[in-house]
């Protein structure tokens, strides 16, 4: 009977029929459903219904076109959910206005659930509305009903049928005869509530040694009103004049900007329905997030390495509102803005120069084995295709995409983690075996490099390219009988790499503070991460490129020599 709030989280019940105790001193049972009522100011009417059913039993039909007008409804009134029952089978769905008014999709749970769920797979959103499709009574009901809508579908729909919902509800209680309820009897064997004008009628009667209160009601609960921002026209954007709406937006000509937090893509990035690869177009980085051809944001273009730069006409451009409201929640203000260094380098910048080196590594490492009469494609050698990346970009690759997610500078420890995490997934396909047969081809002996595993050979191949490519050696050199001096020392060029792989497993070893302490010897301030872990990430990117940069570049000029 309590009006609904205006939050669109707010699930609101419009349909129910529950029994508890049918037969013994606690009965108690609700016959509830809601009807759509004209918002024309007038008290809601007194409003009855079969069963706590829109339609009961089935029309009587004795001749041909006897019920040519039939139409269902609840005393004249639209309803939310159709409901139908003959005393032993009921059954529910949403109302066919409502979900095609809606634009919804229905699913069904099965098994003993045996429930509807209807989704907006526009946007997409689910469990916009569902409830059970079915229940069986044979002396009571088999199970209860409950159908339940977001309070931001119902509005929006009772706002377009210009209506308000009332609910429409039967209630019927075993009330036990204590010395308070016989005295407000006054020795009556019955009591009518029917003053006129009153929302409920009803009474209240001697039953078994109790009383039996039965009540009909009709309660406005939903007004005529939408639920806040659910429409875009009307923002105020920062940096733009006046009130925007979708007409003025498309009218915008003049190429005004909007620049948007990266947060922004949080949402999308973390829910696998929507398309988030970035895509680099004409030298700019886009993100353009979109969901099943359905809509895109176009022209999403970062700047910096937390900016993104959208213009207002393309943010409203065939986009639902939802969307332009969430982007909306990300907006900056120009002041803010301004003190952005755009040149920074973002994460799907850093993430493409490490995927760039290990296409080098790749093919660098393919040509090598060649020489050495080791037949590997640079493909199965870093798992990834130079031609596909150039064709396709990152669209067969999504651990690229999910290294590349949003990095706030305010990024949580455990966010930092996950990611050294990712950035070792993403070459550990690199075959040891491979590397062992290169290392034993220079003369390193096999009993040596059995036990070793892929950073440390890794380390142990940078050695030996360092000291041909100073030597000015060519290719041929590494075949070798004689085992390399120095191959097996510890190299400070590589260094990140170890750090990257010690902060993977920190995190299950508990020695955090270990890692940490290794990045500070590698030169990074271990005080900034008091606001967050970005930078650290960045610091750690960094090295982990100048990594693979440090064996690409000389092994590519000893290749180079032939």
């Amino acid at each position: 009977m309590t009006p609904v709030g205006m939050d669109p989280a707010i699930q609101v019940e419009v349909t129910c029929s529950t029994e508890c105790d049918p037969y013994g001193p606690e009965n108690e049972t609700v016959q509830m459903l809601m009807a759509v009522v004209p918002d024309d100011g007038q008290h809601p009417p007194i409003i009855h219904s079969d069963q706590g059913l829109v339609a009961y039993s089935t029309p009587v039909i004795r001749e041909k076109g006897g019920e040519k007008i039939f139409s269902a409804s609840v005393s004249g009134y639209d309803y939310i959910v159709a409901s139908w029952g003959d005393g032993s089978f009921s059954t529910y769905h949403l109302a066919e206005k409502v979900w095609m008014a809606l634009g919804l999709t229905p699913r069904c749970l099965g098994n003993e659930q045996q429930r509807l769920v209807y989704d907006d797979l526009g946007l997409p959103e689910f469990g916009v509305a569902e409830g059970e499709v079915s229940s069986q009574f044979y002396y009571q009901a088999s199970r209860d009903v409950r159908w339940f809508m977001s309070n931001e579908y119902l509005r929006k729909y009772l706002w377009l049928r210009g209506g308000r919902g009332v609910r429409q509800f039967y209630y019927q209680a075993t009330l036990k005869s204590t010395p308070a309820l016989r005295a407000w009897m006054n020795n009556r064997k019955q009591v009518v509530f029917d003053t006129p004008g009153d929302w409920f009628d009803g009474d209240i009667r001697e039953s078994n040694g109790g009383y039996l209160l039965q009540l009909w009601a009709a309660v406005e609960v939903v007004s005529c009103a939408l639920c806040p921002d659910q429409t875009t026209d009307g923002l105020v954007w920062p940096g733009i004049q006046g009130a925007v709406t979708h007409a003025t937006a498309n009218a915008n000509m003049n190429g005004a900007s909007i620049y948007l937090d990266d947060r922004f893509l949080e949402r999308y990035e973390q829910n696998g329905f929507y398309n988030t690869i970035p895509v680099k177009v004409h030298n700019f980085w886009h993100c353009s997030p979109s969901y099943l051809g359905q809509w895109s944001f176009t022209d999403c273009r970062r700047v910096g390495r937390n900016l993104i730069q959208v213009q207002l006409r393309e943010l409203y451009k065939g986009k639902p509102d939802r969307e332009i409201l969430h982007a909306h929640t990300h907006a900056l203000d120009p002041a803010v803005v301004a003190k952005f260094d755009r040149n920074e380098e973002h994460i799907v910048s850093k993430v493409d120069r490490l995927l760039r080196q290990l296409l080098d590594l790749g093919d660098n490492l393919s040509q090598l084995a060649a020489v050495l009469g080791i037949e590997k494609s640079a493909q199965d050698l870093v798992g990834f295709l130079r031609a596909d990346v150039e064709a396709n970009g990152w669209l067969h690759y999504p651990q690229l995409a999910k290294l590349a997610q949003v990095a706030p500078l305010s990024m949580s420890q455990q966010a930092f983690l996950a990611r050294c995490k990712s950035i070792h997934e993403i070459w550990q396909c690199l075959p040891n075996g491979v590397l062992k047969r290169v290392m034993q081809a220079a003369g390193v002996p096999r009993k040596r490099i059995a036990d070793l595993g892929s950073l440390k050979l890794l380390e142990s191949l940078l050695n030996l390219v360092q000291r041909l490519d100073d030597q000015e050696e060519a290719s041929d050199a590494f075949n070798c009988d004689k085992e390399p001096e120095g191959w097996d020392e510890r190299n400070k060029d590589i260094a990140s790499l170890f750090v990257a792989n010690d902060l993977r497993i920190a995190d299950a070893h508990d020695t955090i503070g270990q890692s940490i302490q290794k990045l500070q010897d590698l030169g990074f301030d271990t005080a900034s991460m008091q606001h967050g872990y970005g930078h650290a990430l960045d610091f750690v990117m960094d090295g982990v490129i100048g990594a693979f940069a440090a064996i690409n570049t000389p092994l590519r000029r000893i290749l180079e020599r032939g």
